[in-house]
């Protein structure tokens, strides 16, 4: 008697459920957030249905229809579902079990359950997903809820995105954000290629070049225009002490080389007298007018007259050697310092291009996101088009509402 009484409070329990659900359906209609109760939603395989016997908490159980369009239920069997809807279901299962006993234990003591159709509880607890695809910032799965609409479905997706950019799915003030870096980043190679083109044309770079004018003084402070000028500056100043410390070196070089020739002038003049010294020694020595130890002393003094002449001719070649290849150097420096500008020039032109085209497709993102935003019904640059079951594609609006199983695919227009 007190599991009659106990079912019955259970049964009042899910009338008076079956009630409210039924008017927040009516309200929901009557509000037009769900479609028209005429076209009732119909199972299909991927729905999660979610079933018990009143009374019967070991009969609580969730099934999801499978790819046969069956579904299979504890104490109830397998039945049909794909193509009904829940109430069809209901029905059928009410029909077949109706009498049916269900033996059960509880505590250790047996009690038989006879079902009635107003015993079976059923409601939908996942309907099949949505699918996104297409021209989205993440394609993939969208768990339905009755009154999703397109719009909603997109943006669970991440929202619209363009060619070009990464696909995960960033805000609008992400993407500000990323933009004011970008033209922070253009600013500071813009300052590189004015500083580079006052370098190649050995000015001060006292100011940006008009085009990029705009720029550099909305997105860099006067410090960091002084402090390009003053880089400016250093460089040109590195330049003109290189140059005028080679010219330092060529001026000594030079300086030695003069020397080196005078000295060469003095060791001739005394290695000829020494040779006719000696030669005159060798003279006295044979007619026994001379010592040997006085030819001894003019052979010495001949030979080592004649190696410092040697070694200083020598050391004189050396300082010419030098001197051509700091003539050479001078000659060069400027034409290095030129090719190593054009380098370093075209290696930030191309960072520069790549940053620009970077924040044009930020930018474009930026204003179509902030269209779309308040959209309401076609969006510029997309087309969005609905299939549904083994229909074909139908191009919808923003505002339409999906059902599950929907595949949405946004596509970018040829223009």
């Amino acid at each position: 008697m007190g599991s009659e009484k106990k079912d019955g409070e259970m049964t009042n329990k899910l009338s008076t459920s079956r009630g409210r659900s039924g008017l927040l359906a009516l309200l929901l209609l009557l509000a037009g957030i769900v479609p028209a109760l005429a076209d009732a939603y119909r199972l299909a395989p991927g729905d999660v249905i979610r079933a018990q016997i009143v009374g019967v908490k070991e009969s609580a159980h969730s099934a999801q229809v499978d790819m046969a369009g069956k579904i299979r239920l504890p104490f109830l069997g397998t039945y049909r579902a794909a193509g009904k809807t829940l109430d069809e279901l209901i029905d059928d299962i009410s029909i077949d079990t109706v009498g049916r006993q269900i033996g059960l234990g509880d505590s250790g003591v047996g009690r038989v359950v006879v079902l009635d159709k107003s015993d079976i509880f059923m409601d939908i607890e996942r309907y099949r997903p949505v699918t996104v695809t297409g021209a989205v910032a993440s394609s993939g799965h969208v768990e339905f809820e009755p009154g999703l609409t397109v719009r909603a479905a997109i943006g669970i997706a991440g929202g619209f995105a363009l060619p070009g950019l990464t696909r995960n799915g960033p805000q609008l003030s992400n993407l500000r954000i990323r933009n004011d870096e970008l033209r922070k980043t253009e600013a500071w190679l813009a300052a590189d290629l004015w500083r580079i083109d006052a370098l190649l044309s050995g000015t001060d770079g006292e100011g940006p070049p008009s085009g990029d004018a705009a720029l550099l003084e909305a997105e860099l402070t006067e410090g960091d225009l002084d402090m390009m000028r003053q880089r400016i500056a250093g460089e040109l100043g590195e330049q003109r002490r290189e140059h005028e410390d080679l010219q330092a070196r060529i001026d000594l070089a030079e300086s030695q080389i003069e020397f080196l020739k005078i000295a060469v002038a003095q060791y001739e003049t005394a290695s000829s007298n020494e040779e006719a010294r000696l030669l005159d020694v060798q003279s006295l020595s044979e007619r026994g007018l001379s010592t040997a130890n006085a030819l001894d002393n003019a052979r010495s003094d001949a030979l080592n007259v004649s190696a410092r002449l040697l070694t200083t001719q020598a050391d004189l070649a050396e300082a010419e050697r030098q001197l051509q290849t700091l003539r050479r150097e001078k000659l060069e420096i400027d034409d290095k310092f030129r090719q190593a500008r054009l380098d370093e020039k075209a290696r930030i032109e191309k960072s520069l291009a790549e940053i620009r085209a970077q924040a044009r497709a930020v930018r474009g993102e930026i204003v179509f996101g902030a269209a779309t935003e308040t959209a309401d019904e076609d969006v510029p640059g997309h087309a969005v088009v609905l299939y549904r079951g083994q229909e074909d594609g139908e191009e919808v609006s923003m505002g339409a509402l999906v059902q599950p199983g929907d595949v949405i695919e946004v596509l970018l227009d040829d223009d």
